[in-house]
């Protein structure tokens, strides 16, 4: 739909998911024709707003969930199906700049004002923002990433980094190592050693 893209994704069926400001678009390598191999996907079919931010597809390909500015989408790709998430259901912001899972089938949301998970066997959500003020993001996008223990790591604005071991969570700063407060990117191994990128 446009050609500024924002976010890539990828699932292991090897379907590549966009996003741009003006909906998503997914290539699929395997069709024939040149002209079958691009899908877009807008409002129009189901996209809570064409301003898309970033885009996850599951690694079963089965599913791809779409951070916007107005909420969260979600694609049952063998339906066809959209379902938008906004604060009605358990965000606590509609502005969505990052998502994550974790081997538990447990989805993680980061937004304006906080993070947000979703146990996608339940149904139920949770909400990680008045206990930890250091979760609420302010006006940039910040990394998440899972560990294969199903820990997280929580990249933050001006305030180091945060974990949460499925307990609890602490706050790093560069009292304890970090090159800066200021988390850009984050990494983690097979072996779950975390790398954090800053400035």
């Amino acid at each position: 739909p446009n050609n500024e893209i924002g976010y890539l994704s990828i699932d292991n069926a090897g379907t590549v998911w966009a996003s741009t400001n003006e909906g998503i678009a997914r290539y699929n390598r395997s069709a024939f024709l040149p002209w079958k191999k691009w899908t877009s996907y807008t409002y129009e079919d189901g996209l809570a707003s064409n301003e898309t931010k970033p885009i996850f597809a599951d690694v079963n390909g089965e599913s791809v969930w779409v951070g916007t500015a107005e909420g969260l989408s979600h694609l049952d790709i063998a339906s066809g199906d959209w379902k938008t998430y906004t604060t009605k259901n358990g965000l606590v912001s509609n502005y969505v700049y990052t998502i994550a899972s974790t081997p538990e089938n447990v989805m993680w949301f980061g937004t304006r004002y906080g993070i947000s998970r979703l146990e996608l066997d339940t149904g139920k959500w949770d909400v990680y923002q008045t206990d930890t003020p250091a979760l609420v993001y302010g006006e940039k996008k910040r990394p998440i990433i899972t560990t294969q223990e199903g820990d997280i790591w929580v990249g933050l604005q001006n305030q180091g980094i945060a974990h949460y071991d499925r307990k609890m969570w602490d706050i790093h700063t560069p009292n304890d190592g970090l090159a800066s407060n200021t988390t850009e990117a984050i990494a983690v191994t097979s072996n779950s050693t975390v790398w954090v990128g800053s400035w």
